[in-house]
C-alpha cells in the first residue's frame, strides 16, 4: 500500500443555487492488486479542522481504461472557503486526494459560480481554482472574493462595418484582468470558445466584439464574463431591436440566456421596407428618409435600442469608440 500512489481528475464541476456537484476519476499506479471498495468527495474548511462528506450519487469501481469514477453533490456549504478533496477507501484505511489541478478541458478555467442567479451576497457559491496549484476550491458567502460584481448587457448593435457589438455595462472600472468569452456551439467551422474584443466606450462601459456572420447561422453562443473571479454568464437581453438585415443575419434569445444565430429574415416582393406609422414615430427624421437599406437597418435599430433604459448615452458612446474594435 505504501507503493500505491493516486492521481485524481476533475471531470465536472457545477453550481446551481446552493447546490455543488462534483464528478472526478481516480487512476491508480503501483497497486500490489488491492482495489478500493469505496469512493468519496469531501470538503474540508480552510484554517479549521471540519470536514463534510458529500452525498455519493454515482461511483464506478470497476477500472475502465485504468480509471474509477465518482459523482457526488451538497445541497448547500456553511459560509467559509473550502477545500475538495477526492476519498479513495480501502478495507483498513481511506486516503484523500486534492482535486481540481488536472481537469476536463470542458471545464472553464474562471470556474463557475452561482451568480447569474442574482443572490444575496452571504449565498453566493463560487467554485474556483487555486492561483499556486490550479485545484478546486469552493467560496461560499464570498469570503475570499468580497468585491465580484455582475456585469449587465445594455444592448446589441453594429459597427461601422456592420459587425455585431454587445454592449455591456460593469459593475465598476474596467479592469486589464478583465475578460469575456463568447462560446460557439452547433456549428463545425469556427466553434468553440473565443476571447472577445473589447474596448471601452465609457467610465463603466465596454463594447465587445462577437464572432458572429452569416455563416455562423445555425450556431449558439453562451457569453461569459471572468471579472477577477469565476466565470459568470452574461444573459444576452433582448434581441427585438437587432437589425437582422443590414447584420446579414437574425438573433433570438434563448431560455438560458444565450443568442441563436439565424437567418436573416427575406424581403417580401411587393411589400413596403418603410416602418409603419407606430414604429415611424420612434424613429429620427434621418432615419425614416435614409435610401440605404443597410443605414436604414442600422439608424432604425439604433433608435429602437435608444427606448432601453439608459441606451442613449451607450448609443453616442458607441459612435465614438466602436472604432476601437477595427485596430
Amino acid at each position: 500500500m505504501e507503493k500505491l500512489k493516486l492521481r485524481a481528475r476533475l471531470e465536472e464541476v457545477q453550481v446551481q443555487g446552493s447546490s455543488i456537484r462534483v464528478a472526478a476519476t481516480v487512476r491508480l499506479s503501483g497497486s500490489d492488486g488491492s482495489m478500493p471498495d469505496g469512493l468519496g468527495v469531501r470538503a474540508r474548511r480552510r484554517k479549521a479542522e471540519e470536514a463534510v462528506d458529500f452525498e455519493v450519487a454515482f461511483q464506478d469501481l470497476t477500472p475502465h481504461s485504468g480509471a474509477l469514477a465518482v459523482s457526488a453533490s451538497h445541497a448547500g456549504l456553511e459560509r467559509g472557503v473550502w477545500d475538495v478533496f477526492v476519498v479513495v477507501r480501502f478495507p483498513e484505511e481511506e486516503k484523500e486526494i486534492r482535486v481540481g489541478a488536472e481537469r476536463a478541458r470542458s471545464i472553464e478555467p474562471e470556474g463557475t459560480s452561482n451568480l447569474s442567479e442574482d443572490p444575496e451576497p452571504h449565498e453566493r457559491v463560487l467554485a474556483y481554482f487555486t492561483k499556486v496549484s490550479g485545484n478546486l476550491a469552493l467560496d461560499c458567502g464570498t469570503v475570499l472574493h468580497r468585491n465580484l460584481g455582475a456585469a449587465r448587457v445594455v444592448g446589441l448593435t453594429l459597427d461601422e462595418n456592420s459587425r455585431a457589438v454587445l454592449l455591456v455595462r460593469t459593475p465598476g472600472e474596467p479592469a486589464q484582468t478583465d475578460e469575456y468569452f463568447g462560446h460557439l456551439e452547433g456549428i463545425s467551422h469556427h466553434a468553440g470558445r473565443h476571447l472577445l474584443p473589447m474596448v471601452r466606450l465609457g467610465d463603466r462601459l465596454i463594447g465587445l466584439r462577437l464572432p458572429l456572420t452569416p455563416e455562423t447561422v445555425g450556431a449558439t453562443l453562451r457569453v461569459t464574463a471572468a471579472l477577477g473571479g469565476p466565470a459568470e454568464p452574461l444573459d444576452i437581453g433582448t434581441t427585438e431591436y437587432w437589425p437582422a438585415r443590414a447584420a446579414g443575419f437574425g438573433l433570438t434569445r434563448t431560455e438560458d440566456g444565450a443568442a441563436s444565430v439565424t437567418p436573416a429574415p427575406r424581403r417580401l416582393g411587393g411589400l413596403s421596407t418603410e416602418p409603419s406609422p407606430a414604429v415611424a414615430q420612434l424613429l429620427p427624421a434621418r432615419a425614416k428618409s435614409s435610401t440605404s437599406r443597410a443605414t436604414k437597418g442600422r439608424r432604425g435599430a439604433s433608435a429602437a435600442v435608444g427606448r432601453i433604459p439608459g441606451a442613449l448615452a451607450v448609443a453616442r458612446c458607441v459612435q465614438r469608440g466602436v472604432k476601437g474594435l477595427l485596430k
